[in-house]
């Protein structure tokens, strides 16, 4: 339709509506000229489609009327014949009540993951846990204390490569204890027991398992025990030599014979979860530092 048609109401008025008059805009002073582009009060036919649009005159409206909280209130608690309201509050808590339920369902771990090391120093049974085997890296040097320390060394012997050279493991070394805020003691300390680790026979036979691709370190480890619990772990050093997995777990505790039932049974679970992994044979080791 035309430019003027389109702003302009069909005649006959709006069905259902009071009178409009002839401004859309409220407050319009009388001797203001309307501009061709406001669109009158009334009934309208759009450009596409067969329905209408009643563009309300706010002349007929109570514009700004402030709603009185009481009679909000009032009309809260005004009594509801339908049923209406109550049939609605109904469904809502049962809503809310189911919603509680599923999430105390969701809540509850249907599994519960423990670590092995704490597991370990409970009193129950791990098979092979008497077989495990007790060795001495062989470094005698004077060992700082704490554990700080015996991270130091954990670390070192996570990250150095089993060929590397004294030189190599001073430089790991370095970084590693800057990053633990070491002193030169410890530093100094841990470069001379990794390295006796690594010179180790048990460490030098996992050289050579690593050169064939059979060496892993640092190796999570899930364990599903018979009774359903699960727990999990990280191998220090596992390698496979003549169809059997030789498990290493590092300690660097300065005595181990207070300990040494509760690190039995630690290794015992890896060489279990191995065994079940793989289908293996698996042997604990346990080599001090």
């Amino acid at each position: 339709p035309a430019y003027s048609r389109a702003r302009k109401p069909a005649d006959g008025g709006a069905p259902g509506c009071p009178a409009f008059g002839g401004d859309s805009v409220p407050g319009r002073p009388p001797d203001v000229p309307r501009p061709m582009a406001s669109i009158m009060p009334g009934l309208h036919s759009p450009e596409l489609g067969d329905h209408r649009v009643v563009w309300w005159d706010p002349a007929c409206l109570e514009l700004g009327v402030r709603t009185s909280i009481g009679l909000a209130q009032t009309r809260i608690l005004e009594a509801d014949d339908s049923g209406r309201a109550s049939a609605a509050g109904a469904a809502y808590e049962t809503w809310k009540a189911r919603r509680a339920e599923s999430r105390e369902r969701g809540g509850t771990p249907t599994i519960t993951v423990t670590p092995a090391t704490e597991w370990s120093r409970s009193e129950d049974d791990v098979a092979g846990a008497d077989e495990v085997r007790i060795v001495e890296s062989g470094w005698q040097g004077p060992r700082p204390r704490g554990r700080r320390f015996g991270i130091l060394v954990h670390v070192l012997l996570s990250v150095v490569g089993l060929e590397d050279d004294r030189e190599a493991i001073d430089a790991h070394g370095v970084v590693q204890a800057r990053l633990l805020g070491a002193s030169e003691e410890e530093r100094q300390a841990a470069v001379d027991a990794v390295l006796a680790a690594l010179v180790h026979p048990l460490l030098r036979r996992s050289a050579a398992a690593a050169m064939a691709g059979r060496c892993r370190r640092e190796s999570p480890l899930v364990i599903r025990m018979k009774d359903g619990a699960v727990l999990e772990s990280v191998v220090d050093l596992a390698f496979l030599e003549d169809g059997t997995w030789h498990v290493v777990d590092f300690k660097t505790d300065a005595e181990l014979e207070p300990l040494v039932a509760i690190y039995r049974r630690q290794v015992a679970l890896y060489a279990l979860g191995i065994t079940e992994a793989t289908g293996l044979p698996a042997r604990g080791v346990i080599m001090r530092v």
